[in-house]
């Protein structure tokens, strides 16, 4: 089983989901992990009423394990539900915190993907993703490109990101 974090405070449903498709294409098994703060992976993927506060549920062929606070949680119900979680191909799981990323990473992650979004609303909450940048130091990590950033408040946002990154070793 290849476990997947896939870390930042962006909108990364699209990418996940086609990546579990991609997945699941390959006649793989997966299981989406919506580890982030406002689990948005509830209003997005069809569940079955009355089901609770967390859950997994399947669509298209791709599971997907909502409102859980930790990865412990997630293995407890899934073998509350005779479901072997060893029998996954993959696990990806979404985290937008500091927070999840210490919850959920506890099983150990293969690989760590991170997603930096330079628009001024979340350059803040990206603070925390830069702290877990300095602690794993990825060798590649994906900063978007947002239109205008350069010039946005006259350079002073594109060098505050710059430099954070500089002040842990990234140029």
């Amino acid at each position: 089983m290849q476990v997947i974090g896939l870390i930042g405070y962006v909108d990364k449903y699209d990418m996940i989901l086609n990546l579990a498709r991609a997945i699941n294409i390959m006649d793989k098994s997966v299981l989406v992990v919506d580890a982030t703060l406002d689990r948005k992976l509830k209003y997005i993927v069809p569940a079955l009423d009355n089901i609770g506060r967390a859950y997994v549920t399947q669509y298209n062929n791709i599971d997907f394990a909502v409102g859980f606070d930790s990865m412990h949680d997630v293995e407890n119900y899934m073998a509350e539900q005779s479901i072997n979680i060893a029998l996954y191909d993959f696990v990806l799981i979404d985290m937008d915190s500091a927070r999840s990323y210490e919850f959920f990473r506890t099983r150990g992650l293969d690989k760590v993907y991170f997603f930096i979004d330079t628009s001024v609303l979340s350059v803040a909450k990206n603070k925390e993703i830069i702290k877990i940048l300095n602690y794993r130091k990825p060798k590649y990590f994906i900063i978007e490109n947002v239109a205008f950033i350069a010039k946005h408040d006259e350079e002073k946002t594109w060098k505050h990101i710059k430099n954070e990154l500089e002040n842990i070793g990234y140029n």
